[in-house]
């Protein structure tokens, strides 16, 4: 199963749980996954440290904050969504799943901080892939032509809580 795939388990988690539900969720579907490629009742579990298990969080992650970014300035355009798309490449066939979690997300720009502090957390030792999730919603907050005020408030916070100082910030932007 691909790693969007096991988005679906997490849109469901999130759906009952929100941030949490939706990790718990996809780690379960992960867990399910990693099973089903062993021995039948083989002693399976999940762990933390598990490269595919991050990807399915900071995927999850991503979607959201992506969403909740893109409706910082008031509205979601059709360029913002566009970019989400290229930046993050969701195939075809799963793009309806995906789209589910992020037209959720997209209601409301505010309770990103805890999809922000997840994903400070598992990356703590990986501030690369911090920095390119910053530059991917960088783009995303740009591709609609205007980096409203808004957007850029979005995003300093963000960089806080992926512990970016200002000048860190800036350099990013």
């Amino acid at each position: 199963m691909s790693i969007w795939g096991k988005v679906i388990g997490g849109v469901a988690g999130f759906a009952v749980g929100g941030p949490l539900g939706a990790l718990m969720g996809a780690a379960a579907g992960h867990a399910v996954d990693r099973m089903r490629e062993t021995v039948p009742g083989a002693d399976q579990q999940l762990d933390p440290n598990d490269t595919e298990a991050r990807q399915v969080a900071f995927t999850m992650a991503v979607i959201v904050l992506g969403a909740k970014l893109a409706k910082a300035d008031g509205a979601v355009t059709t360029d913002e969504v566009a970019a989400f798309k290229r930046v993050f490449k969701v195939p075809p066939g799963d793009a309806g799943n995906v789209g589910k979690l992020f037209n959720e997300a997209k209601q409301d720009a505010r309770g990103f901080e805890p999809y922000a502090r997840q994903i400070a957390q598992i990356f703590s030792n990986d501030r690369m892939m911090l920095e390119e999730l910053m530059g991917a919603l960088f783009h995303i907050a740009n591709a609609d032509g205007e980096y409203h005020p808004a957007e850029r408030d979005y995003l300093a916070k963000v960089a806080v809580i992926f512990g970016f100082g200002q000048q860190d910030f800036i350099r990013l932007e």
